[in-house]
């Protein structure tokens, strides 16, 4: 909404696409992942130490940021995934990789 057109033209472009079956696990925590995602379609729940910390959808009512997760690990601020994503509904997940992230600086 606050990006123009051009912009989320490349960010999909930079991005990979994957579908996530209702159960999958999208992130988990501790691993190491240089990569951010966005929630497209579906709805996913992220817990830390085994407990709920948010939801991850791109629902009605919903700001387009409340479905991506990940932004500290494609940043490098962190080395390792401070929590667990599983998809609760079937789930089309974009990634975007470190290395992509540098070609939308």
């Amino acid at each position: 909404e606050n990006a123009e057109q051009s912009f989320k033209i490349e960010l999909l472009r930079n991005m990979q696409l994957q579908l996530y079956p209702s159960g999958a696990e999208i992130r988990r925590e501790g691993d190491s992942q240089a990569s951010c995602f966005c929630i497209f379609r579906g709805e996913a729940i992220v817990t830390h130490a085994g407990v709920e910390v948010a939801r991850l959808s791109d629902g009605p009512g919903r700001k387009s940021w409340s479905a991506w997760w990940g932004s500290l690990d494609v940043l490098g601020v962190d080395s390792k995934s401070c929590a667990t994503v599983v998809a609760m509904t079937d789930c089309v997940v974009g990634h975007l990789f470190a290395d992509n992230l540098k070609v939308l600086r």
